[in-house]
């Protein structure tokens, strides 16, 4: 029974994640064939004035998105950053990136090196080299929250099918649990008590 007293409690105060992909093809206001603009708040999540939403499929820029046919570039220069809407925290499972003006899944040497970085609280959480070129490189999940992705690929870059889990606060289990783990821990005693005699 002692073993199982952790794992009670467990279920009673939950915290979880919410995976949100952002993919791009759904913008607010954006999206549009054969356009590019400011990216706004989306799926939760705000972008710095570095960052626009891009046509990469049907439009002069043909340069190929991972999926779909939207994806983001950082078309001021400079680092991209994305926040959380509300200023929780969040963790990082994975995004798509490539260098910009190259054709589909082109390849070649690589020409664009970076970093790729989270922070939390303004503190470093982790930080990863990256190197781009034509194809669309994936870079994994990180471990740790964080509450600031910065893209810094290096020069002019495509970002796509950003996968990021949002962190949602403990709660506490609604009454119907509540009452289903009471009836569980009374049976627990019983068995033990019965054991004993």
């Amino acid at each position: 029974m002692n073993k199982l007293l952790p794992l009670c409690f467990l279920a009673l105060f939950t915290s979880h994640v919410s995976a949100t992909v952002l993919s791009f093809e759904d913008v607010p206001g954006g999206s549009t064939q054969n356009n590019y603009g400011n990216m706004p708040t989306y799926k939760g999540f705000n972008f710095s004035s570095t960052l626009d939403w891009l046509d990469l499929e049907g439009s002069s820029w043909n340069y190929g998105a991972k999926n779909g046919e939207f994806g983001i570039l950082n078309n001021n220069g400079g680092v991209g950053i994305i926040t959380e809407q509300n200023g929780a925290d969040f963790t990082f499972d994975g995004l798509w990136a490539k260098v910009w003006a190259t054709g589909k899944e082109s390849g070649g040497t690589d020409s664009a090196f970076g970093i790729l970085q989270g922070y939390r609280d303004g503190v470093l959480e982790w930080s990863v080299d990256t190197s781009l070129n034509g194809s669309y490189e994936f870079y994994g999940a990180q471990a740790g929250l964080i509450d600031e992705l910065r893209l810094g690929f290096g020069g002019i870059f495509l970002v796509d099918d950003i996968v990021l889990n949002e962190d949602v606060p403990a709660t506490v289990s609604e009454p119907a649990t509540l009452a289903i783990f009471g009836l569980g821990l009374l049976g627990l005693g019983f068995a033990r008590k019965r054991k004993v005699n």
